[in-house]
């Protein structure tokens, strides 16, 4: 039973995720191209673990906005002269 409670919770997390891209018109192409471009950006000026960054779209139930949410660890900042 605990493995297909996992199956299911795997399935509805995708279908989340589809629907959430389907509703902000944001695909995963587009996202993947925005966290190069962000990590880019950020490069200059953080010593980052490139490969664990994570962006994701969500919708504010609140406000119904939609939130860009991009989260990458931070080994350090780098010191500008």
């Amino acid at each position: 039973m605990l493995g297909r409670e996992r199956t299911k919770d795997v399935a509805r997390s995708r279908l989340s995720s589809v629907l959430r891209e389907d509703r902000t018109t944001v695909t995963a192409r587009d996202l993947a191209l925005m966290q190069l471009d962000v990590l880019a950006a950020l490069s200059g000026y953080l010593e980052m673990e490139r490969d664990e960054a994570n962006t994701t779209v969500a919708r504010d139930r609140l406000t119904g906005k939609t939130l860009l949410e991009f989260s990458v660890p931070v080994r350090s900042v780098k010191r500008r002269r």
